[in-house]
């Protein structure tokens, strides 16, 4: 959130409970914190946090899977800052373009793919998506050297952030 006090009056007019005496406490990570009853979200406890990018990735993919299409690009725009860590940009980044592709928006979703590919040369996801943008665009020649200059991480790289991003936390 991008004020934690705000967004607390609100959630507790909305009729949520918070923790503790309702006042931010400092956090692991050093930032003020709050949490929400488990009860009052389906059993999940909740925590308030500002600005916090890791949440606003996971909430813009969670918009677009729900076809709130223009708040989920808004936050994920927001998370391609070079502020963000470098993983939440490369996500932030594949999850733009694969709605602009759902969408059948290519020219966009290329030159999005352009910009990204720029930032991340390294990022698989973006090339190889990059290539079947162009093939969809009807430029097979562009789309087969956009293919070819995909090159598989070796065994022993670290895990990709899309992997990171889908694991649950231990």
């Amino acid at each position: 959130v991008d004020d934690i006090l705000a967004a607390r009056d609100h959630l507790k007019a909305s009729g949520a409970r918070v923790l503790g005496d309702g006042n931010p406490k400092l956090g692991a990570h050093g930032k003020p914190v709050l949490f929400l009853h488990p009860k009052d979200f389906v059993g999940t406890l909740v925590e308030l946090a500002p600005n916090d990018t890791e949440a606003r990735l996971r909430l813009g993919v969670n918009l677009e899977r729900l076809g709130e299409h223009a708040k989920s690009t808004h936050l994920l725009e927001s998370c391609t800052e070079e502020s963000a860590p470098a993983w939440i940009r490369g996500v932030a980044y594949q999850e733009m373009a694969g709605s602009l592709i759902r969408d059948g928006r290519y020219e966009e979703a290329h030159h999005l793919l352009v910009r990204a590919i720029a930032r991340f040369p390294g990022d698989e996801t973006l090339a190889i998506a990059h290539a079947y943008v162009l093939d969809r665009l009807m430029r097979p020649l562009e789309a087969r050297a956009a293919a070819d200059r995909v090159r598989p991480a070796p065994h022993d790289a670290a895990p990709s952030p899309r992997f990171r991003y889908s694991e649950w936390p231990e």
